[in-house]
C-alpha cells in the first residue's frame, strides 16, 4: 500500500513537472488574402488575363455582328414571303429561304453562347490555377517567417468558415505577420512589375450565360465601364 502511494505521489510530480515546463504555443497571424491581392504576380497575372479577354470580347463582337446581320436578313425574308403579293414559286422560294436564314441565325445564336461560356471557363480555370500555385508559394514563404519568429502555430485570419463568418474574430496585432511577408514578397519584385491590386478590385465579377448579347467577364478584374 505504502509502495502504491509512493509511486502514485512520484507520478503526480512527474506530470505536475511535465505541464508546468510544457510550452504554450506561441501563435503567428497571416492574412493570406492581402498578401496575394497585393502581390505583383497577382497584377501581372490579371493584365494577361484583361489582355486575353479583350481579345475574346473583340470575337464575340463580331460574332453578335453577324448574328444581327442574319436576324435583319431573316425580318426581311419573313416580310416577302408573308407579302400577299409574292405567290408561287416566289412565296416558296422566300419561305425556304427564311428558314434556311433563321437557321443561320440560331446556330450563331448558339456559336455565340458557346464561345462565351468556353471563353470564361477557359479564364476562371486559368487564375484558378494560378491561385493554387501562388497560395502554395505564400504559404510556405509564411511558414518560413513564422518559424523564423520562433512561433509554433501559424493561422490564416482572411479563412472563412463553412457558415459564411471569419473563423478568426480577433487576434492581438503583435501576432500578425502580413506586412513581414509582404516585405520578403517585395524584395524579388522585378522592377518592370505592376503593383497588386486593391482587395476592392480583386473581387470576381459574376458571369452569366443567359444573356442575350453575352459579354466576357475576366475573373479578379473589376470591369471597366
Amino acid at each position: 500500500m505504502k509502495l502504491t502511494r509512493s509511486l502514485l505521489s512520484v507520478g503526480a510530480f512527474v506530470a505536475a513537472t511535465f505541464f508546468a515546463h510544457a510550452q504554450a504555443p506561441k501563435i503567428a497571424v497571416v492574412d493570406m488574402e492581402k498578401i496575394f491581392n497585393s502581390h505583383y504576380a497577382t497584377a501581372a497575372e490579371q493584365a494577361k488575363l484583361k489582355a486575353n479577354g479583350d481579345k475574346a470580347q473583340q470575337e464575340l463582337d463580331a460574332m453578335i455582328k453577324e448574328r444581327d446581320d442574319l436576324v435583319a436578313k431573316y425580318k426581311a425574308s419573313l416580310e416577302q414571303a408573308n407579302n400577299p403579293l409574292t405567290t408561287g414559286d416566289a412565296k416558296t422560294q422566300a419561305q425556304t429561304a427564311t428558314q434556311k436564314i433563321g437557321q443561320e441565325a440560331q446556330a450563331k445564336v448558339n456559336d455565340i453562347q458557346k464561345f462565351a461560356n468556353d471563353a470564361r471557363t477557359s479564364m476562371q480555370q486559368q487564375f484558378a490555377n494560378f491561385r493554387s500555385l501562388l497560395v502554395d508559394e505564400i504559404s510556405k514563404l509564411a511558414s518560413r517567417i513564422a518559424k523564423e519568429k520562433g512561433a509554433t502555430l501559424l493561422l490564416d485570419k482572411s479563412s472563412i468558415s463553412g457558415a459564411g463568418v471569419p473563423i478568426m474574430l480577433y487576434s492581438d496585432p503583435s501576432y500578425d505577420i502580413t506586412a513581414d511577408v509582404q516585405a520578403e514578397i517585395a524584395k524579388n519584385k522585378p522592377a518592370d512589375m505592376p503593383a497588386g491590386v486593391t482587395p476592392s478590385a480583386a473581387m470576381p465579377a459574376p458571369a452569366t450565360s443567359s444573356d442575350s448579347t453575352p459579354s466576357i467577364t475576366v475573373p479578379n478584374v473589376t470591369p471597366s465601364k
